[in-house]
């Protein structure tokens, strides 16, 4: 689903990337699903991890250790 990443990345890149929002960690492959806050990115890999990245405000990018088989990912404002 590169293509999904691509087209999250080109609609982020229309806002200010103040706060490392719009920066894809390097090295994240096999993206199945996207999701955006208002400052901070979070991607869901094929493997069922999270990535996250971004503001961090209010501990949005900080994913819990040994988080494994997600199925689904979502932001708020300030949340993931």
């Amino acid at each position: 689903m590169l293509f999904a990443l691509t087209s999250c990345k080109c609609y982020l890149l229309t806002c200010p990337n103040v706060l490392g929002q719009t920066n894809i960690p390097p090295g994240l492959s096999n993206v199945v699903s996207i999701a955006a806050g208002s400052y901070h990115s979070v991607a869901l890999r094929n493997d069922g991890t999270v990535v996250a990245w971004g503001a961090n405000s209010s501990s949005q990018t900080n994913v819990p250790a040994g988080l494994s088989n997600v199925v689904a990912i979502a932001c708020g404002r300030s949340t993931a």
